[in-house]
């Protein structure tokens, strides 16, 4: 798909399903809505495997999770617009 910058400075890829939850990730910040942000953290807990084995776009997608659960929606929300635009091809 594209590029989404890692935690680490290192570009990722996103795949069509990190993808598709980094979608329904920016949505749910733009409500700012903990019932929504609860949702897309359980589907990624059951999409993900465990920490060792997730890869950098994983990885972001959760530490942006982590963003919003304390509160800091804006920047959350700006990190997921990011990521998805960067999978735009210009």
């Amino acid at each position: 798909m594209g590029i989404v910058w890692s935690l680490s400075g290192k570009p990722v890829e996103l795949n069509e399903h990190e993808y598709d939850l980094t979608l329904a990730f920016y949505r749910v910040c733009n409500q700012q809505s903990i019932e929504g942000l609860e949702k897309i953290e359980d589907q990624i807990n059951d999409s993900f495997p465990s920490n060792a084995s997730r890869s950098d776009a994983q990885s972001a997608l959760i530490a942006m999770v982590e963003q919003a659960k304390r509160g800091q929606w804006r920047e959350a929300s700006i990190a997921a617009r990011q990521a998805l635009d960067d999978q735009v091809k210009h």
